[in-house]
Formats: structure tokens, sequence, C-alpha cells
């Protein structure tokens, strides 16, 4: 996870949520933020990307004039996702193990299966806490963001 400051220097091109921006001389095109979120021009935010500068990859934003994080999923709606990927996928599971190697080996790649979503359930969750944290920790003393390298000293891996 990395955390970003963005100053929108100007917003421009906004359409059912995508805008464009300019930022340090440099324009990003096609943005979405989530929720519906276009930034106002001369706005500074603080951003928590998955993958560096990916745009895609965006698990929260704060802007720097409040203290409100927003994130771009709930941990209820992921486990939530992780229950319902189980429900439909865990079924496939248990009839191949069922089909080629009767009801233990059914149950096995069933728990299998279970014990994997169920940790990736967790991990997602665990992310989206750490970068919350990160967020609302962005502008207390000994936690800027520096401009030039875009990385927040103590990046949460």
């Amino acid at each position: 996870m990395q955390i970003e400051r963005i100053h929108f220097e100007e917003v421009f091109d906004v359409a059912a949520g995508d805008f464009s921006f300019r930022s340090e001389g440099r324009t990003h095109y096609g943005v979405n933020l989530g929720h519906g979120t276009i930034p106002q021009a001369g706005a500074t935010y603080a951003i928590a990307f998955g993958r560096a500068g990916d745009w895609n990859s965006v698990l929260g934003w704060r802007d720097l004039a409040s203290q409100a994080v927003i994130l771009t999923h709930s941990a209820a709606g992921l486990v939530l996702a992780t229950v319902y990927d189980i429900y439909w996928y865990g079924l496939f599971f248990f009839a191949g193990g069922f089909l080629f190697g009767g009801i233990r080996l059914a149950l096995a790649f069933a728990a299998l299966f279970i014990a994997g979503m169920a940790y990736v359930s967790f991990r997602n969750v665990q992310t989206l806490r750490r970068a919350k944290r990160a967020l609302r920790s962005v502008g207390e003393s000994g936690n800027s963001l520096d401009n030039s390298s875009a990385v927040c000293p103590g990046t949460v891996r």
C-alpha cells in the first residue's frame, strides 16, 4: 500500500463520477475515486493506493482539509462478497472432490477452499484497516507526505 498526496490544481472533463486533473504539471485522465467523489480544484487529498500510482487500486482517500476518511469498500461488503464466493464456488470444489474421491475428498476440498477464502477476506479487511489508519495519521506530527517522492515515510505493507 502506498499513500500519495495529490494537489488537484485543475479538475476537468467531469462525467458520471469520472474526472481528469492536473497535478504538479502531470495530467491524469479518466480517474474515478468511487462514491461519485469529484475533488474541487485546489483541494489536496491523501490517497491510499494498493499499487503505487494505479488509480484502479485506490483503497481510500482523505481530503486534507477535513478528518473524514472514505474507503472504496466496507469491511462488511468484503466479508459478504467472500460468503457469496464460498457459497457459489465452494459447491464446485465440493462436487469435484465428491466426483473424484468420495465424501472425504469433497469435505477436504471444501475445507481448504473455505480456509483460503477466509484468509483472503481477513487480509483484505486488514488492508482496509491499515489504509484507514494511515490516512487518518497523514498530516499529524512527524507524518507528513513529501510531494517530491509521493511516498509516506512509514509506508504500510
